[in-house]
């Protein structure tokens, strides 16, 4: 099979398995592609998203902002990373038009993306410890390449 036929039979099986989902048609497509790079179900149940947070990275995507990640964030994990970025949002010193939190772990993990959920900036992430670069990349690429069919 060709690399796109691979990718078509995969949502395929997505789609089959996950059933009746109750995400919206935007939200959708970014959940499938994080299940299609993690081969993890349980986001079905996990994800959240802020509701102007499909709009803001749809948003950014077209204009040309800046996609910016921190490789310290990659090396060191992103949950006191996450957590410091929603400092200086709440402390007006940062103005990101969309956080995506996904970071994975044992320590901070949860805690970090339960402080995100309480947070004013538009945000992708998920309750409990999964996560990492797979799915957060996969939600980036789902607003990139999706920008013509969301929004």
């Amino acid at each position: 099979m060709k690399p796109n036929e691979i990718e078509q039979e995969s949502f395929r099986i997505i789609e089959s398995e996950a059933g009746n989902h109750g995400f919206s048609q935007d939200q959708w497509i970014i959940v499938r592609r994080m299940i299609h790079a993690t081969a993890d179900f349980d986001y079905l149940s996990s994800i959240r998203f802020h509701p102007g947070a499909i709009a803001a990275g749809i948003g950014a995507v077209k204009s040309g902002r800046m996609i910016i990640t921190d490789m310290e964030m990659v090396r060191s994990g992103i949950n006191k990373r996450l957590l410091r970025l929603i400092d200086l949002v709440e402390g007006n010193r940062a103005h990101p038009a969309l956080i995506i939190g996904l970071p994975v772990g044992f320590v901070n993990a949860s805690e970090s993306k339960e402080q995100l959920l309480e947070s004013r900036c538009p945000y992708i992430t998920n309750r409990g410890r999964k996560g990492g670069p797979a799915a957060a990349v996969s939600a980036v690429n789902a607003l990139v390449l999706g920008c013509r069919h969301l929004g």
